[in-house]
C-alpha cells in the first residue's frame, strides 16, 4: 500500500473526519480509497496528500468522499501531480464560494451561477457537469480558477461525469 499501519490508521481516522463520518464508516471509506486507486493512476500516498490539502473543507463545500476521490482520479489521470489535485479543489471551490470580479466576469460569460436558488454552493458533480455543458475554455477555466487551481479543474470539467 506504500503506508506503515501507523499512517494509514492516520489517514482513516483524518479522511473520516474531514467528511463528518463515524467509525462505524471506516470500511466504506476503505473501499472508496481502494476503488479510486485501483481504478486510476492515483497511489494511496497520493490520496494521503491531496486529502490533506481537500479534506479539511470537503464536507464544507458538500462534496462527498466518492466525489472527491473520483475527481483526484480524473485529474491524477490527467497528468496532473498528487498535490496540485488537492490544491485545485480546495481553491477551485474557494473561488466559485467567495468570487472576485475575475471569476464573476467569466461566470456571466458563461452564463452560469455557482449558487443554487436557495443561497447554496452547488456541488462537486453539479459545477462539473454545468461548466461541460458550457463548453469551458482552457482560458476560461484559468480565469475562472487561477493558475494554481485551473489546470487540474480543467482537466476535471472535461473529463468527468462520464
Amino acid at each position: 500500500s506504500g503506508l506503515s499501519m501507523a499512517d494509514s490508521a492516520s489517514m482513516a481516522a483524518r479522511t473520516l473526519q474531514a467528511f463528518g463520518m463515524q467509525a462505524g464508516d471506516l470500511g466504506h471509506v476503505n473501499d472508496v480509497l481502494a476503488k479510486a486507486v485501483n481504478s486510476t493512476s492515483l497511489e494511496i500516498t497520493d490520496m494521503q496528500v491531496a486529502f490533506g490539502y481537500v479534506g479539511p473543507i470537503a464536507q464544507g463545500f458538500g462534496m462527498s468522499i466518492e466525489e472527491v476521490s473520483a475527481a483526484l482520479g480524473i485529474m491524477r489521470d490527467n497528468g496532473i501531480a498528487a498535490e496540485t489535485t488537492g490544491r485545485a479543489l480546495r481553491e477551485g471551490f474557494s473561488r466559485l464560494a467567495n468570487p472576485v470580479k475575475s471569476v464573476r466576469d467569466v461566470m456571466a460569460e458563461l452564463g452560469v451561477k455557482s449558487f443554487e436558488s436557495n443561497g447554496k454552493l452547488m456541488g462537486l458533480t453539479e459545477v462539473v457537469g454545468l461548466l461541460q455543458g458550457k463548453g469551458i475554455t482552457a482560458a476560461q477555466s484559468l480565469k475562472l480558477f487561477g493558475d494554481a487551481a485551473g489546470p487540474g479543474m480543467f482537466a476535471l470539467i472535461k473529463n468527468g461525469q462520464q
